[in-house]
């Protein structure tokens, strides 16, 4: 996932599925868009006038909540027990 912000035209962009074009746009509700892939799949959000919907700086209090970080493999809790 990849989100950016443009100043210049306060937007804000969340890709979702790196790698795949989008063919196809919705309007979610004025100013927010959905990306589609050719597939009808999801993979970006355009949100305009980011400042009035997300507050003066929209990406300053992006947080990732309850995301399940991998492990090498062996290593840490979720390792299966050696014989």
């Amino acid at each position: 996932m990849k989100i950016t912000y443009d100043l210049d035209a306060n937007a804000v962009q969340i890709i979702l599925r790196t790698g795949r074009a989008f063919e196809d746009s919705i309007e979610l509700e004025e100013g927010v868009t959905a990306d589609l892939d050719g597939d009808g799949h999801v993979v970006g959000i355009e949100i305009l006038d980011a400042r009035e919907r997300l507050g003066p700086d929209p990406l300053a209090c992006v947080s990732i909540e309850r995301y399940p970080m991998p492990t090498p493999q062996g290593k840490g809790r979720n390792a299966k027990a050696r014989s």
